[in-house]
């Protein structure tokens, strides 16, 4: 029986897709609150954000690139960078994982 039962699990894990991608709209930016499929809403730890998608400044950074003119290794500097982050109103392309517990905001869709 045991046997039997560990085959119906294992069978039922090989047939569930292990994410689902769904949309959802930003009800509010502070807090973020996420309204899915206009069924249920989401947010606080249930978001996984993406640094380009929140709102804040980060610091500077050094970047190495060929110079598309002379070859040779050239250094680029940017003192920092400003993300705006969601906002309300925002259409959100969504990775929802297995179980549903939690969505990683992929991008924001037109």
């Amino acid at each position: 029986m045991v046997r039997t039962i560990k085959r119906i699990v294992q069978s039922t894990a090989e047939t569930t897709p292990p994410c689902t991608f769904i949309f959802g709209t930003v009800v509010s930016s502070d807090p973020i609150s996420v309204q899915v499929d206009n069924r249920f809403f989401v947010g606080g730890e249930a978001l996984v954000i993406m640094k380009s998608l929140r709102k804040g400044e980060y610091c500077s950074h050094r970047h190495k690139h060929n110079c598309a003119y002379t070859g040779e290794m050239v250094f680029s500097e940017k003192e920092d960078e400003t993300y705006y982050g969601l906002k309300t109103g925002d259409k959100l392309a969504l990775m929802r994982e297995h179980g549903g517990q939690r969505f990683l905001v992929l991008g924001v869709v037109e």
